[in-house]
């Protein structure tokens, strides 16, 4: 990758690195953990970051879908209309259970949630009452 000529660093054909500083922003750039240059080397510990990027995958699936169900209930809520509001809650308070079950979020934060949403949706059914 890198040829070294005079105690300075020079790419491969592509641009000139002057100082000490752009070769070791160079380098760190080179040697990014990511999927296809893991930083593990042992066996397992490749496996353990395969593993990770499964699980990191989802849990921001099912962190998104969770605040999309919220969102859908608060536009629900906006609207008035109740059996939009009744469904939808049902069907919010499942997900955020289903989420703090998994370990994605807190059961206490899940269960505050949970509690603020239910009093949000059952004013609004009653104002329309």
């Amino acid at each position: 990758m890198f040829n070294i000529v005079n105690n300075r660093r020079y790419t491969a054909g592509y641009k000139q690195l002057n100082t000490a500083q752009d070769a070791s922003k160079a380098n760190r750039q080179a040697s990014r953990v990511s999927k296809e240059n893991p930083l593990a080397t042992h066996r397992s510990a490749i496996k353990r970051h395969r593993q990770s990027l499964i699980r990191r995958a989802r849990n921001r699936a099912l962190k998104s879908r969770m605040k999309t169900a919220v969102k859908a209930l608060h536009q629900a809520i906006e609207a008035k209309e109740k059996d939009a509001i009744e469904k939808q809650l049902s069907q919010t308070t499942s997900i955020l259970a289903k989420t703090a079950s998994k370990g994605i979020i807190h059961k206490n934060t899940a269960a505050r949630k949970i509690s603020r949403l239910t009093r949000r949706a059952n004013a609004a059914v009653q104002a329309n009452a």
